[in-house]
């Protein structure tokens, strides 16, 4: 779930919609008023009714989950469906091409945050933009200062999002490059009036700001940067600091929570009915164990702190989490919900790798053996007992 491009360790998580059952991962689409938290790095929007996600190109497709079939999200009337740069007229761009912009739908409409554009004397912005579910009727909601997304979470067309600005350095004989020193913002963004008010405001040298997970009026937030630039050699010498609030979106106040824990940055976390889940380092003493991580729930209240599993191929979810155990043939899946580890015998972690959740299928990347090379697809709910059966291949 960790972490845009800034902080060193990147990730690739999740975000689950509902898991209820004993046999299978029940999934109940969230409303308006719920908040809804994004922590993956692509583009990956579950409606209810289908999903919203870029292929390899960049283009964005929709896969209608009733009719099992995916289709390229761009209604212009003899389009070449080809890529664009921003110096192409609006008139000439296919709708569909949304390169590594990230999304999400509210309201009835489909929002994009297009990261990295750059404005002459100002840097890179983010913008966001406003279209129909089918692109069409585009209009831009708001541009903001930064060109990199870590997290953001959505809830009555609100939207709350962090994002982080490189500091310009000047290099030798002329030019300019991005510094290891960071300006991270938590932004509040009222979609229906276009207002943007910063929330949070912190720096660092290769630092980012995320969002754990978000419950009533708070957002829990995490804060990783390092004392020096972090170079990818000198972790003891740079130190990592780690930190973790809790924000009050009524009174607009932040407080520490967590302290004294140290989360494996990379690895994700997720906030159920006021309990943290997250993942902290073994301390195995076999190398086995080292590659292992301990899966925790901690009462935000009382600070009360209970092991889940130890655990390896670990995928966390906003609602469950996937697992392997050591020693352990298959796989579980745990359901924060109602604290309960289900067994999916023949689920094979190895080859799998879940993005996100599509409704009742995982949206995930699946190691086929015959050309050993990862195939995206959506792999149903109810086929992790059974393995790697139902998967369906798409935007290949």
């Amino acid at each position: 779930m960790k972490k845009g491009m800034v902080f060193v360790y990147g990730i690739f998580m999740l975000l689950l919609a509902g898991c209820a059952q004993d046999s299978a991962v029940d999934v109940s689409g969230k409303t308006d008023g719920e908040f809804r938290v994004y922590q993956t790095l692509c583009m990956a929007v579950d409606t209810g009714d289908g999903f919203y996600y870029s292929d390899n190109e960049g283009f964005l497709k929709y896969f209608d989950y009733q009719a099992k079939k995916e289709s390229l999200v761009c209604n212009k009337p003899n389009c070449r469906h080809d890529s664009w740069s921003e110096s192409m007229p609006q008139e000439e761009r296919c709708d569909a091409y949304v390169w590594t912009s990230r999304g999400f739908v509210t309201g009835g409409k489909l929002y994009l945050l297009e990261e990295g554009f750059w404005e002459d004397g100002a840097g890179t912005k983010l913008r966001i933009v406003e279209s129909d579910l089918d692109r069409t009727g585009q209009r831009e909601i708001q541009t903001l200062d930064g060109g990199m997304v870590t997290d953001f979470a959505v809830k009555d067309k609100i939207l709350y999002v962090s994002v982080g600005q490189s500091e310009m350095m000047e290099m030798e004989g002329g030019g300019w490059q991005n510094s290891a020193k960071c300006r991270n913002k938590l932004y509040r963004v009222d979609l229906a009036e276009g207002l943007a008010e910063v929330l949070v405001e912190k720096e660092g040298f290769n630092s980012d700001i995320g969002i754990m997970g978000a419950e009533g009026d708070m957002l829990y937030l995490d804060f990783n940067y390092f004392e020096k630039e972090f170079d990818g050699t000198n972790f003891e010498e740079a130190k990592l600091h780690q930190e973790y609030y809790a924000y009050s979106l009524e009174t607009k106040s932040m407080a520490k929570i967590l302290q004294g824990k140290s989360l494996l940055p990379g690895t994700g976390t997720a906030i159920t009915d006021g309990k943290f889940y997250g993942c902290m380092a073994s301390g195995g003493k076999t190398a086995e164990e080292q590659n292992a991580s301990d899966l925790k729930k901690i009462d935000l209240d009382t600070g009360e702190e209970e092991l889940i599993a130890h655990a390896k191929n670990l995928h966390m979810m906003e609602s469950c989490a996937l697992y392997e155990k050591t020693g352990e043939m298959g796989g579980f899946v745990y359901d924060f919900g109602q604290g309960k580890e289900i067994a999916a015998s023949a689920m094979k972690l190895d080859n799998l790798y879940p993005y996100c959740q599509a409704g009742d299928y995982l949206y995930a990347a699946l190691y086929d053996e015959k050309s050993q090379k990862y195939v995206t697809g959506f792999l149903a709910l109810e086929s992790l007992a059974e393995g790697e059966g139902g998967f369906i291949s798409v935007g290949n």
